[in-house]
């Protein structure tokens, strides 16, 4: 699949959820901006592989499922940027 423009949108539903991505083309079309919405989406690698993956599911029913893919979850993006929040929030409220 090869899918150019300047636009684009990712949506994954079942009968019980759904959740996709929005893609931007920003800064002239040299950066590509993602907003993800809905169910989850998961920072994943495969097993013996060391790319990153982002795979986005309807419901977190579909974990498993990625799993037994031969996924390895990092993590939920939500999980991680709360994660990140609580880090940067506790570096600022100790005294210098």
């Amino acid at each position: 699949m090869n899918i150019i423009s300047s636009d684009a949108q990712v949506f994954v539903g079942d009968n019980y959820g759904s959740s996709g991505v929005n893609i931007h083309s920003i800064q002239q079309g040299y950066v590509a901006h993602l907003h993800f919405w809905g169910g989850p989406a998961y920072l994943a690698r495969r097993k013996n592989c060391g790319l990153l993956h982002v795979l986005v599911a309807p419901t977190e029913e579909w974990k498993e499922d990625i799993e037994r893919d031969d996924f390895v979850i990092i993590g939920k993006l939500d999980d991680l940027a709360k994660a990140q929040e609580q880090l940067d929030n506790r570096n600022t409220q100790q005294p210098q």
